[in-house]
């Protein structure tokens, strides 16, 4: 396969530069992957570690995508959370002409 093309999602997680995730991109972007990550950040990480994860990201070709995490109703909130989700990904798809 030949510059694969990879959007990860992923939601309520560790900061994505805390997590093993964004290690595991970088490794994969290194064999000319594709890769564009959606992820729900809470705020107050999200402030700490922008910087220093879009620098990271930027560096290898990574594409991120920061979305906002809402807590509050919780039941609300998570489907809100997966509606913003959703418009992004296809946005994603329609742009990069990929697959889910």
């Amino acid at each position: 396969m030949k510059n694969p093309i990879t959007q990860y999602l992923t939601y309520d997680a560790d900061p994505l530069g805390q997590s093993q995730v964004l290690p595991h991109l970088v490794g994969l972007s290194k064999k000319e992957w594709k890769i564009t990550v959606i992820s729900f950040e809470k705020t107050e990480r999200f402030k700490a570690l922008y910087e220093t994860i879009h620098k990271q990201c930027k560096s290898y070709g990574i594409h991120w995508i920061p979305k906002t995490y809402h807590k509050s109703s919780p039941v609300f909130s998570t489907l809100g959370d997966l509606n913003t989700l959703s418009k992004s990904l296809r946005k994603i798809v329609k742009r990069r002409k990929t697959q889910v």
